[in-house]
């Protein structure tokens, strides 16, 4: 029942992407978005990462904003500019850090590294591509 339930929303986001850059292509053609939204429509649902934090992050910027907006801050936007409850943050010492997303052995602090259009899925990481668990940062970690 769990894994129906991820994929229903895998789906969701996957449809809403779609939707999102589709319209944004149609609109705004010569952007370079359509070869993006080319490898999206090749790779399918499994474009969409499987890490809640990931999700939530996608979640929050396609339903949360206009087309315009949504697609700006999926291809600018950093990690560290979302607003607290959402950064993914990882515990260095006594420092909480925002984390990278690494894929492909590519480290990157972009929001639009989160979807798996170029090959396998990522994971969080420090800077340098090592990979980190991140923190709930609705809980004290000061432990």
């Amino acid at each position: 029942m769990h894994k129906i339930l991820l994929e229903q929303k895998n789906l969701t986001i996957y449809k809403k992407l779609l939707s999102v850059l589709g319209e944004w292509c149609d609109n705004v053609p010569g952007t370079g978005m359509n070869t993006w939204l080319d490898k999206l429509i090749e790779k399918g649902v499994s474009a969409v990462p499987s890490d809640k934090r990931a999700k939530a992050i996608l979640t929050y910027v396609l339903e949360e904003f206009t087309v315009p907006v949504a697609v700006q801050y999926l291809t600018n936007w950093n990690f560290s500019d979302l607003s607290y409850d959402l950064k993914p943050k990882y515990k260095l010492g006594t420092k909480h850090l925002v984390a990278f997303w690494n894929s492909n052995k590519i480290t990157d602090c972009k929001i639009k590294t989160l979807l798996n259009v170029e090959g396998k899925a990522g994971h969080w990481s420090d800077a340098y591509g090592k990979k980190v668990t991140l923190i709930d940062i609705t809980k004290d970690n000061d432990e």
